[in-house]
This record gives structure tokens, C-alpha cells and sequence, in this order.
């Protein structure tokens, strides 16, 4: 008898209202242009990318993650309307992770109060870039 596990939908939103233009068009397929001005085509494709963060632990120590695949995707702009006047909400940006399929990982972390995770170890896992690839 085998066992099948499914991964469910792995989703991740990103705050844009902190993240430059040039991050904003490389995770949603963007064009930006010298002066700064963004052009949305209906022909843009969001690449696959990887994502990483930290957090820091109760210990006080960091834990960093990176989310191995994942494609982002457009959030609608939202405004409230409060005493006459609009008032704008941050925009976000919204993917799902997917499991790469030349390995079957989806995600890596690494506890800086890890037994082994020395200084060297964790420059290591920050510096290195995942591949996103099938």
C-alpha cells in the first residue's frame, strides 16, 4: 500500500508600499524604465521566484526561511471612503508557493540557535540564491 500526502496551497502576500519599483517589476514581470515609470502590459508573466525572510525567535535568535517557488500575481487597488474623502490601502502582491519538482521541496529554514549554525552557516544560507527551476 502507498501513502500519498498532498501540500496544500501555500500562499504568501508582500506589503509593495516599502518594496522599490525595481523589485516590484522583477516579481510581476514589469517593465521599468529609466525615469521610473512602470508600464503593466496584459502580456506580463510574474516569474517564478524564491522569497526569503526572518523572524526573530522568542529566544532572540533570528529564524530564516526561504520559500523555494513561488509566482506572484496583481492585487486589485483598494480605497475606503471615510468622511468624504478616499483613503488609499497599501497595495499588495499575492502568490502561491508551489513544490519545485526536481526535488520536491517547497521551503528551507535555519534557526540561528541551531546546534551547527555557526556565523559561517548562516552568511551561507542568506547568501545563497535557490534555484527555481521545473
Amino acid at each position: 500500500m502507498k501513502n500519498a500526502t498532498a501540500l496544500g496551497d501555500i500562499d504568501v502576500t508582500i506589503d509593495l508600499v516599502n518594496l522599490p519599483a525595481k523589485d516590484q517589476a522583477a516579481l510581476l514581470g514589469h517593465t521599468l524604465a529609466a525615469d521610473g515609470s512602470m508600464t503593466y502590459a496584459s502580456t506580463d508573466v510574474a516569474p517564478y521566484v524564491c522569497v526569503m525572510f526572518s523572524g526573530t525567535k522568542a529566544s532572540g535568535k533570528e529564524r530564516h526561511a526561504k520559500i523555494l517557488k513561488i509566482r506572484f500575481q496583481e492585487s486589485e487597488d483598494s480605497y475606503e471612503t471615510q468622511e468624504q474623502s478616499p483613503k488609499f490601502k497599501n497595495p499588495q502582491i499575492s502568490g502561491k508557493a508551489v513544490v519545485r519538482t526536481f526535488d520536491h521541496s517547497w521551503k528551507r529554514t535555519l534557526d540561528e540557535d541551531e546546534t551547527g549554525a555557526t556565523a559561517d552557516v548562516v552568511s551561507k544560507f542568506l547568501a545563497t540564491v535557490e534555484p527555481v527551476k521545473a
